[in-house]
């Protein structure tokens, strides 16, 4: 499995994977923290609006955030993880 990082080696960010592509209604981010810290996750609209925000701490290590979009309409989405030093952003399609 090949990584895609973002931000300098100490304070990387990496998403390993991401699936289903189109979303309907639910979709799993798989990210990769190479030291630990303040994540912050948001998914936001087309116009930039932030729908689903989630924030904590975490330890350097892989993980899962499970977008659940039954609440939103169908459309195109971004997921973005936020680290003290890095970010990331990933398009969903949201297909009801």
């Amino acid at each position: 499995m090949s990584y895609r990082f973002s931000g300098d080696a100490q304070g990387g960010l990496g998403v390993t994977e991401y699936f289903p592509q189109p979303a309907n209604p639910t979709a799993t981010v798989k990210y990769i923290l190479l030291e630990p810290s303040q994540i912050r996750i948001e998914i936001s609209d087309m116009l930039g609006r932030v729908v689903l925000a989630q924030e904590e701490y975490r330890q350097a290590g892989e993980y899962e955030y499970r977008f659940v979009g039954a609440n939103l309409s169908s459309g195109v989405y971004f997921s973005r993880i936020i680290t003290d030093r890095a970010a990331m952003v990933q398009k969903i399609i949201l297909q009801k």
